[in-house]
């Protein structure tokens, strides 16, 4: 499980008893791979709005915006 030479912290087992699946038709329905229906990413929070939203969380955006890019850069690989 190296990824450019580095071990993970922890790795998760997943085993699936069973899995149940939407009908095609849901699918067709979602438009999911119809780049027109997917919203404004400018209207979309990025993950710090998303973290400052959580009720016991009140660093200020920049703070929370600066460890998670910190948080990417040194621990993501």
């Amino acid at each position: 499980m190296l990824v450019q030479g580095k071990r993970p912290w922890f790795a998760l087992g997943v085993e699936v008893e069973e899995c149940f699946l939407h009908c095609a038709k849901a699918l067709v329905r979602s438009h999911l791979w119809e780049t027109e229906s997917w919203p404004d990413l400018t209207t979309v929070p990025s993950g710090a709005e998303l973290l400052r939203a959580c009720p016991k969380i009140d660093q200020p955006l920049e703070e929370i915006a600066a460890s998670l890019a910190e948080s990417v850069r040194a621990r993501l690989y």
